[in-house]
This record gives structure tokens, C-alpha cells and sequence, in this order.
């Protein structure tokens, strides 16, 4: 995550009427966004963040704005970034259900690499915490003012806390595969084919351009809203505070591997494949 913006009062203001005037105006999310005094505290907040994937791009830097909103009276997490014409929010939610969590929960227990997860996690002196599971709910859209098109994308995760010896250690968040971010790493533990293997989450230069091409997103204005994301967790080494940008790179467990190679500092830079 980039630098920390300050705005004025008059810019949160005019930020917050973008935000209304799109996501509740055009799109009818039915969010309640804060009073008009509120929008001038310190609840908005503003850091750029780079959405470039090629040198050509220059380094496109937009701005994200992040939100506690309430949604149907739940509050949810807002990220609303703008750059470049286009712009695109972010609702990270968590489900209320309890069946789904058990349901999910239950998925999770069911799947191939479960006991090859407990087995690593006991060799290194960690266990999953009981009762910590949780159900993440990740919805994106993005649209391109001069093009008129959008995107749209919804991500479902289940997350555990990491504990070692009684401390939180880490965090595991489980999709269609798993992964795991332990405190103040900056790899990531993903299992291929039943291996644990730690890769890169958050690089840039050929690492972002390897993951969009293995996406399959195209060009910035299509990869935005995933990207947006996943950067979030290049930075972060408390993997409780960014576990929602994990959720984001669990659905690209498959390219994580494949561009494992593309970072600077790779053992075997020729196997990138861009």
C-alpha cells in the first residue's frame, strides 16, 4: 500500500458525494454513507496505490478511499478507489449465517489438503484456532467512464486464525484451495499438489504482469479491482488486518505458483514466463 493522502474537508466532502452519487445513484447499493460533519473526521481515509502492469503504464496511481458503511444495517468495509477515468469499490463483508460458516467450515474439513495442512502446521509448532472460523464475502466492480464498460467479481473465503502457543501467529483462508500468511512473513504458503511451498503475493515489475496474464484480465482497466486487492497485501505483515486481500489472492492460488519466479530476487528467474 502506498502513501497516506490528506484531504481537506472540502475534498472528503467531495469524495463522499462521488461515492453516493455512484454507488447509491447509479448502481443502488444502498449504502449509508456518513453525515455530512462525520465525512469530515478521520473515518475516511485516502493511500495511493499502484495499478500499473507494464512499464508503459508509467506508474498508474490512483487513490483509495476506505469507509466503514452500513449496508441493509450491517456495517461492511468500503474501498471506493479512483484512477485514470476509471473507478471501482470494494465490499468486504462477513457472513451472519451460521449454517453457511458451518457449511463452509465443513467444505474445508472435506478437502484434499486438509490433513496435509494440520500435519505442517503441527511440524512447525502451530494449530488452527478453535472457534475463529469465519465466512469472507468480497464484492468488486469497476467502470471505465470512457469506455462505458464494467467488470464485476464476487469472492467467497472461509479464514482461521493460526495460533502458537496460544498467540496469533498467522491466518489461513481456504477457497477452492489454501493459503497461509504468518506474521511479519512476506511470502505466502500455498500446497501444490500437496507440497507447501511459499510464494510471492504483492511483487511488481514482470510479477504483475505474469499474474494478469494468467488471470486472464488484460490490460489495467480490466485487472483493476483484483489488483487493487491483492496489493493491499505486498505491505502487510499482521495477515489479521489484511485477511481480506488474502481472500482476493485465494481465488489465484494457480497463478501464484505459475509466477512464483517473476519476483527480482527468484532462484530461477528463466522460468518466468513473460
Amino acid at each position: 500500500m502506498g502513501n497516506i493522502v490528506k484531504l481537506s474537508i472540502s475534498q472528503k466532502s467531495e469524495v463522499i458525494k462521488r461515492i453516493d452519487e455512484r454507488l447509491n445513484g447509479k448502481l443502488g447499493l444502498n449504502l449509508k454513507l456518513p453525515d455530512e460533519l462525520k465525512s469530515f473526521s478521520s473515518d475516511l481515509n485516502a493511500v495511493e496505490v499502484d495499478l500499473s502492469f507494464n512499464e508503459s503504464d508509467n506508474g498508474l496511481l490512483g487513490i483509495q478511499y476506505n469507509q466503514a458503511v452500513l449496508q441493509n444495517d450491517e456495517l461492511i468495509e468500503l474501498q471506493y478507489t479512483e484512477v485514470n477515468g476509471v473507478w471501482l469499490y470494494q465490499l468486504n463483508k462477513v457472513e451472519k449465517k451460521k449454517e453457511v460458516v458451518e457449511q463452509e467450515f465443513k467444505r474445508f474439513k472435506n478437502s484434499k489438503d486438509y490433513h496435509i495442512i494440520l500435519d505442517f502446521l503441527k511440524e512447525g509448532g502451530y494449530e488452527l484456532a478453535s472457534g475463529t472460523q469465519k465466512v469472507l464475502k468480497i464484492e468488486q466492480y469497476s467502470y471505465d467512464e470512457e469506455s462505458k464498460k464494467s467488470t464485476n467479481n464476487f469472492i467467497q473465503a472461509l479464514s482461521l486464525e493460526i495460533t502458537e502457543k496460544d498467540e496469533i501467529a498467522g491466518v489461513l483462508v481456504f477457497g477452492e484451495n489454501a493459503l497461509i500468511r504468518f506474521n511479519g512473513d512476506e511470502g505466502t504458503v500455498i500446497f501444490n499438489e500437496g507440497t507447501p511451498v511459499i510464494v510471492p503475493l504483492g511483487a511488481g515489475g514482470k510479477w504483475k504482469r505474469c499474474m494478469a496474464d494468467c488471470i486472464g484480465c488484460g490490460g489495467w482497466e480490466s485487472c483493476i479491482g483484483g489488483f487493487s486487492c491483492l496489493s493491499a497485501c505486498g505491505s502487510c505483515n499482521n495477515p489479521l488486518s489484511c485477511v481480506w486481500c488474502l481472500g482476493c489472492a485465494i481465488a489465484s492460488t494457480s497463478c501464484l505458483w505459475k509466477c512464483r519466479m517473476c519476483v527480482s530476487n527468484s532462484a530461477r528467474p528463466n522460468e518466468c514466463p513473460v
